[in-house]
């Protein structure tokens, strides 16, 4: 049986706010792991990869941002990940893609010598195309294939538009795992959003400005619960399979239940469970 972790992200303040609570209830829920997102519980890496093997957790991955993957990678080493990914940073034109490739080259090296998979992970935006070509196909063909994975966000591709199916079997060879999200409309490739204006709290809590939260608003209710929306989600398992990439991570952008998002997650699993069956 295909395992199912969860991006922890997907919990919202609910994880930072009771860490351990959470993610006994995550285990309880039948999630066989996570891939972080930046917080950790306020642990060490020994302790945490002892938290998680007492209540019996994986970490399989963590996002990073790009700054910090360099002085993340030993961490995420130490607590047992496999994989170690960058969830966004901006390429629009011809000459910020071969940055951002050289310096995914760059990083991709370190992560394989910590014995770690460097990767990168799309939202819709990686879908605009220069010369008819996707800006994450024109980093594709800059990273080399063995250092530069990608874990496909299906949710945010299919809301760009692309044919999941046919992108997946096309890039078969540059998968590393599968972000299990739900779309339930077409919005296409949007343009990347502007987080300069960010501010954060002394703790480290985003504050977005009001145009940006209405954005952010608007876009996470995209996301629909697991088995309800664009995906034929057997499909994209026998394609992530084959290729050897069969890491799926559900990613829960919003809580459609109100102030319930252990139900929503609990959805969310049992449907993917049902599906792949």
């Amino acid at each position: 049986m295909d395992k199912v972790y969860i991006q922890t992200y997907s919990l919202g303040q609910t994880f930072r706010d009771d860490f351990k609570g959470s993610m006994a209830k995550l285990k309880e829920l039948g999630y066989d792991g996570v891939e972080f997102a930046g917080y950790y519980g306020d642990m060490t890496a020994p302790e945490l990869k002892a938290y998680l093997d007492e209540i019996g957790l994986e970490c399989v991955s963590g996002h990073v941002q790009l700054a910090q993957v360099e002085e993340t990678i030993p961490f995420l080493k130490e607590v047992g990940a496999k994989l170690i990914i960058c969830p966004m940073t901006r390429f629009q034109t011809m000459e910020e893609c071969l940055a951002v490739a050289a310096e995914f080259n760059h990083l991709g090296k370190l992560a394989k010598e910590a014995g770690l998979q460097f990767g990168y992970h799309n939202h819709t935006d990686e879908f605009n195309a220069i010369d008819g070509k996707y800006l994450l196909e024109i980093i594709m063909d800059n990273t080399d294939p063995d250092l530069v994975k990608f874990q496909v966000d299906v949710g945010w591709a299919a809301a760009a538009g692309i044919n999941v199916p046919e992108f997946l079997t096309k890039h078969q060879d540059r998968l590393c795992a599968i972000h299990v999200k739900e779309a339930d409309r077409v919005v296409g490739p949007q343009k990347p959003l502007d987080f300069s204006k960010v501010k954060h709290t002394e703790d480290g809590r985003p504050i977005f400005p009001p145009e940006l939260l209405a954005h952010l608003d608007e876009m996470k209710h995209l996301d629909c619960p697991t088995g309800k929306g664009l995906t034929n989600w057997k499909v994209v398992r026998d394609i992530a399979n084959a290729a050897g990439a069969g890491i799926y991570i559900i990613e829960r952008e919003w809580d459609y239940k109100g102030d319930d998002i252990f139900g929503c997650v609990k959805e969310d699993i049992d449907s993917l469970r049902e599906i792949f069956a």
